[in-house]
């Protein structure tokens, strides 16, 4: 039993999945006591204009999300992965000298932001230096997670998460409200953007000190290769599904209408944001075409622990939401109680399907692009809804349902596939 517990703690696997674990796990507490305090504090109307920043932000940076998933794969399948890194850091920064002037075009947009988000004239202008932010630290983020510095990633986070909590607790304290909240968001992404850097410079350049690329790599390439488009479109697709009803909401129903979804969609998404470092674990691991022979077991493992999970935020969602959305939000809230059950079905649905996603892409097979054709008729058919919560919140369970359904056939097709 010792060996077995030395052999188990001692696989990179596990390694990673405890130090996600652990700090994701406080991520995303300081992220729920940030997102109560908000609904405590502003109500339904402020809780629902920052969370739906969240969501026009998460569909922003789409492009950066793409980049951070290639560098992950690109670094975990390289043999010289030093190397690789600063390879890759070459091209990234070479590429920004080259066409920086397309972050113009974002300026130019700003004054129309507000039509178009439906939000106020300040968050909705938030969205363009927290873009730009996001998009000079994906590379480092990338790379560390990459290079398996799960613990500096974890730190990193997790004092991040922390910086982004004290808007909120200032807001607790009656110190201003939406305006303090954005610039500790700013000064969070701010502050992961440096450490991230700092901490990727400290490794990496020590361990491989040449300062230029010895590769040839080309955006042409890029451009031409089949799994960059995988890769775009799979990320952007379940960003949209995990968003686009948020921003729906905000656009078509009344302010008071949208926190009270926005409080629905948060509950879904626990169940999300607790699977997430072991969906991004098993990523990084299906990416390791040296692990090949483990990955349907991992499979396997992975996806019964998303329906175990997903069966235990259903029963207390269920027993516990007369009181869940009164101790956690506050009594304008109240209404979103009948709905809380679906809510853990929909927060575990997603999950499934994003790690069956992530299996696909991992493994640059074209079944990654279910999804995005799938998300495609999703936002199609939001526009067909009948405007109410019950009508959104049936149609999003009904929907995942399906997709989930899809994605394992696929998965079993690829498999007796592989087998025959």
């Amino acid at each position: 039993m010792k060996k077995l517990l030395k052999l188990i703690l001692g696989n990179t696997f596990t390694q990673g999945s405890l130090f996600l674990t652990f700090s994701t796990f406080i991520v995303y507490i300081s992220n729920y006591i940030f997102n109560f305090l908000i609904g405590h504090y502003l109500g339904p109307v402020g809780f629902g204009e920052i969370t739906s920043l969240f969501s026009y932000q998460y569909i922003s940076m789409v492009p950066i999300l793409v980049l951070t998933t290639i560098i992950i794969q690109k670094i975990g399948g390289s043999e010289n992965p030093y190397s690789t890194c600063k390879d890759v850091e070459y091209l990234f920064w070479n590429k920004i000298k080259k066409w920086w002037w397309i972050g113009l075009i974002g300026a130019v947009i700003l004054p129309f932001l507000p039509n178009l988000t439906n939000l106020s004239p300040l968050v909705s202008l938030s969205l363009f230096p927290l873009f730009i932010l996001g998009f000079f630290t994906s590379f480092y983020t990338g790379a560390l997670q990459g290079l398996h510095l799960f613990f500096a990633f974890s730190a990193i986070a997790i004092i991040a998460a922390f910086v982004k909590l004290l808007g909120a607790v200032a807001v607790a304290f009656n110190i201003d409200g939406i305006t303090i909240i954005i610039v500790f968001l700013l000064t969070s992404s701010l502050y992961t953007c440096i450490a991230s850097y700092r901490k990727y410079k400290h490794v990496v350049h020590k361990k491989n000190p040449h300062t230029k690329s010895s590769l040839n790599y080309s955006l042409i390439a890029l451009i031409k290769n089949r799994h960059t488009y995988y890769t775009l479109f799979s990320v952007l697709s379940l960003t949209f599904f995990n968003n686009a009803d948020v921003i729906f909401v905000k656009k078509y129903f009344s302010a008071f209408d949208s926190g009270i979804y926005n409080a629905w969609s948060l509950f879904a998404k626990i169940i999300w944001y607790v699977l997430t470092p072991l969906l991004l674990i098993s990523f990084i691991y299906f990416s390791n075409k040296k692990k090949y022979i483990y990955h349907s077991k991992i499979f396997i493992g992975v996806l019964l622990f998303i329906c175990i999970v997903g069966i235990l935020s259903y029963v207390g969602y269920t027993f516990l939401s007369p009181w869940l959305s009164l101790f956690l939000l506050g009594e304008k809230f109240i209404t979103v109680n009948p709905y809380l059950s679906k809510a853990a079905l929909f927060g575990t649905f997603y999950s499934i399907i994003v790690f069956i996603n992530n299996y696909f892409l991992a493994r640059k097979n074209p079944m990654v692009l279910l999804m995005p054709i799938l998300v495609i008729l999703y936002c199609s058919m939001l526009f067909t809804l009948k405007k109410s919560i019950p009508s959104i919140v049936q149609f999003n369970l009904t929907f995942s349902f399906i997709a989930v359904i899809i994605h394992i056939g696929a998965y079993i097709q690829q498999s007796l596939k592989q087998t025959s």
